[in-house]
């Protein structure tokens, strides 16, 4: 047998092993690449956030970073947008409207990773990270946070989208 057909064999019996892991509902056997209109998509890899301001004073959105993925106009992931910076959050407000987001880039298997900090009056409250891999677990994380501060996290998804999540933020500073 050639080396050529030793190869298709092999992909043969692998596809049939994926097929039946498949129908038996064995999904972490079955592959991994998500195929939308006859590519590899990232876009099943998203995260949009508001913030919810339990505290007396505004806070502010600055620092925005993505290691992987885009930002969007949400909820429109065809819709590029920038990095949001300069978004405000009013004492007892959930801002903003829409929520701001990022995705993994169609055609990439790659998801969306990055983070953001949250201040107010000048002091930093903390920053807030996230990974929405194309595979692998999710992660939602704050670091740095301020003394008389708390950022409470909402529960989420450890597999595909995050989705759309509401922090609540207290600072007392």
């Amino acid at each position: 047998m050639s080396s050529s057909s030793f190869l298709l064999a092999l992909l043969c019996i692998s596809i049939g092993s994926l097929a039946s892991a498949a129908s038996a509902g064995e999904e972490d056997s079955v592959s991994i690449f998500q195929v939308t209109d006859g590519k590899l998509g990232g876009y099943p890899q998203w995260v949009s956030f508001k913030i919810t301001n339990l505290g007396r004073d505004t806070l502010e959105v600055k620092n925005s970073f993505l290691s992987y993925g885009k930002w969007y106009k949400y909820p429109n992931k065809n819709n590029d947008g920038s990095a949001p910076g300069g978004i405000t959050i009013a004492a007892g407000a959930t801002s903003p409207n829409p929520a701001f987001a990022a995705c993994g880039r169609q055609g990439s298997p790659s998801g969306t990773t990055g983070g953001f900090d949250i201040y107010t009056k000048g002091f930093k409250v903390a920053t807030i990270h996230f990974d929405c891999p194309y595979t692998g677990s999710n992660k939602l994380s704050v670091s740095d946070e301020c003394k008389n501060c708390v950022v409470q996290l909402p529960s989420f998804s450890t597999s595909g989208a995050l989705g759309d999540l509401v922090l609540k933020v207290v600072a007392l500073v």
